[in-house]
């Protein structure tokens, strides 16, 4: 499926005058978006999930859920908006869905 999807955006990048007819832009979005997630997952995760990024997304959260989230903290935020966009929504992601705090460590009896 994503062979496909990334030929159709293969054939978009091989003719510049336009979209071919016989061309699903579906399928481009998809593939495009793919890689560019994949990319910016890549970054996210070099740049340090340790903190400023994690977050905790429940496995039953949805695709519109991630878009509502994602508007609405950019929307909240104008004023980062000249910034990359994967930080911005990976805080999004982390100020909606924070990890539960981790208990404190046991201390040992004497």
């Amino acid at each position: 499926e994503m062979l496909r999807n990334c030929e159709q955006s293969e054939r978009v990048l091989a003719t510049p005058s336009g979209v071919p007819s016989k061309v699903s832009m579906l399928d481009v979005g998809i593939c495009t978006g793919f890689i560019a997630g994949l990319e910016r997952g890549i970054y996210i995760g070099r740049i340090g999930a340790e903190s400023l990024y994690l977050s905790c997304v429940p496995p039953e959260a949805t695709q519109e859920q991630f878009l509502r989230v994602a508007l609405l903290w950019l929307r909240n935020h104008p004023e980062m908006l000249h910034k990359d966009a994967a930080p911005l929504i990976a805080i999004a992601f982390r100020d909606a869905f924070p990890c539960p705090k981790p208990p404190p460590p046991k201390t040992k009896k004497k």
